[in-house]
């Protein structure tokens, strides 16, 4: 079931967009700054609970509604699962930005350009954007594990509660950084983000590497273990950064146009998300059989 689930709603977030904007509306920007806020002058303890309480909880009612619907009729089951999922992926429409971007390059318009390279960035883009496709590009591919391949990864595992339980820490994981910088309220909301998202990013990085050039690739994966001053459980984005660059520069060949890289980068992504359904598609199937 959890298959199908994920099939569909892939297909109802590339063609009906009005998802993105669901996803991004920030109804939960004020409550969480007040929780932060207060959260921040407590105690270590206490502050550690406010990090990861509200993620386990909100999973916990997902996954109990799920449950019940589930056993009350199947159907409601499913509908419900597709509606976790495609609200938790995203927010934004990874396809979307990257078409976005080339439009507004193509046009000239430099301030829509840069608005949406520092989204993808996820930091203020360089002045001249000329040279900095391949950046983007990659920075898309690590982009896709937190948008798309984490919530699949924990919905395939745990349903609809894996997949609110990721996008819940992640969403306050980035709050906390923001309302609460330097705090062990945000270090703990991190740091769960960081556990959740090892596992995934891990195979996704092994993805982009079968994807692209594996043998490469599997060497500078190899080399991001191999940095010093790495969290263990930082080391996902850093082994991810590493598969995506050396993937998109396989894919995209000698090229160095910034349209030929943005689209290596999307092209990408979606050879994942086929390598992924198809495992995914592999296990359902031995499950049904045995």
């Amino acid at each position: 079931m959890n298959f199908i689930i994920i099939l569909v709603s892939l297909l109802l977030d590339q063609i009906m967009r009005w998802f993105e904007h669901v996803r991004l509306h920030p109804w939960y920007e004020t409550p969480l700054a007040r929780w932060a806020a207060a959260a921040r002058t407590a105690a270590t303890p206490a502050q550690a609970l406010a990090a990861l309480a509200p993620s386990f909880i909100l999973a916990f009612v997902v996954g109990a509604v799920a449950w019940g619907l589930e056993r009350l009729n199947p159907v409601l089951g499913f509908l419900y699962g597709v509606l976790v999922l495609v609200l938790s992926l995203g927010p934004r429409n990874l396809t979307l930005q990257a078409n976005a971007y080339l439009r507004a390059r193509a046009s000239g318009d430099r301030k829509r350009a840069q608005a949406i390279a520092a989204l993808v960035l996820e930091r203020e883009p360089p002045e001249d954007l000329s040279s900095a496709g391949g950046e983007i590009a990659e920075a898309l591919l690590e982009r896709a594990g937190d948008y798309l391949f984490c919530v699949i990864f924990w919905f395939a595992v745990l349903g609809p509660l894996g997949a609110a339980l990721y996008r819940t820490a992640d969403t306050l994981a980035v709050r906390a950084a923001a309302d609460a910088p330097d705090s062990a309220y945000a270090d703990y909301s991190q740091s769960l983000k960081q556990v959740m998202a090892w596992i995934p990013l891990h195979l996704l990085a092994l993805t982009y590497a079968v994807a692209g050039s594996f043998d490469e690739a599997m060497s500078d994966m190899r080399k991001a273990w191999r940095e010093a001053g790495t969290h263990f459980w930082d080391r996902g984005n850093l082994v991810l950064a590493y598969a995506g660059r050396r993937a998109v520069h396989a894919v995209a060949g000698e090229a160095t146009d910034e349209v030929e890289l943005m689209h290596a980068a999307v092209d990408l992504i979606w050879r994942g998300f086929v390598i992924w359904l198809t495992v995914i598609g592999l296990i359902t199937l031995l499950g049904w059989l045995f």
